[in-house]
């Protein structure tokens, strides 16, 4: 439901520009939240007319996953789907060899102009990632990720920097990855580790100005690049 703060902070189809007023804010928030939601087996009902949903934190995920089970049905085995950074892979690549899966450096490269910052293997299962390092607006000076707080209305100002999430559907990956980039690190993982259905990496952005690299579990991951943190 953050569709129109979105708008508001220079994102979407209809951006605004330079810094929303707090009335503004407080007005859009009126009709902003989950709770103006309601879902049924055949529908979706707003409780306030004003309210507007923005499906970009699955819309990706959700056609991986389209894509990767119209495949299956043709009777391919060995896939690899991708659209904007979201995959869906099963079976292995013409070498033979695990899906490699690269989880973008932030800061778009280091020393060793490395762009990746970790490596995930994989021979079926989907992995998202959401960060505030590629979608950003200048406003005066200062700049802005996408990620928008919904209880407070403002960008997401976090040590946070990006969240990659394994699952075996693409759009679930994508929605939790989004969701995870509005939590702390520990809050993250704590949710991430009472649920069964989800593993997840975080590129954490620390006091000294490094980077680090934190999982839920083991996964098939080369993250020698940046220190562990477990």
């Amino acid at each position: 439901t953050v569709f129109d703060l979105m708008s508001l902070w220079g994102f979407g189809p209809n951006p605004k520009k330079g810094f929303p007023k707090k009335e503004e804010i407080e007005n859009v928030l009126s009709h902003s939240g989950w709770e103006k939601i309601i879902l049924s087996d055949n529908g979706i009902q707003k409780q306030n007319p004003k309210t507007k949903l923005d499906l970009n934190a699955i819309a990706k995920g959700y056609g991986v996953d389209e894509v990767f089970h119209f495949l299956q049905l043709k009777g391919c085995t060995d896939l690899f789907v991708e659209i904007g950074g979201e995959v869906q892979c099963s079976g292995r690549n013409q070498r033979n060899k695990y899906w490699s899966i690269g989880i973008e450096n932030p800061s778009g490269g280091n020393k060793s102009n490395q762009i990746f910052a970790a490596i995930v293997y994989s021979d079926g299962g989907a992995v998202a990632t959401s960060g505030n390092y590629r979608n950003f607006v200048d406003v005066n000076g200062e700049i802005l990720g996408h990620i928008i707080n919904p209880k407070t209305g403002f960008p997401l100002q976090t040590n946070v920097l990006s969240v990659t999430v394994l699952s075996n559907s693409c759009m679930v990956a994508d929605a939790w990855a989004t969701a995870l980039m509005v939590m702390d690190y520990e809050t993250g993982l704590k949710k991430v580790t009472e649920n069964p259905n989800i593993k997840a990496v975080w590129i954490l952005d620390k006091k000294d100005g490094s980077r680090h690299i934190a999982r839920s579990v083991d996964t098939k991951i080369d993250d020698s690049i940046y220190e562990i943190i477990r």
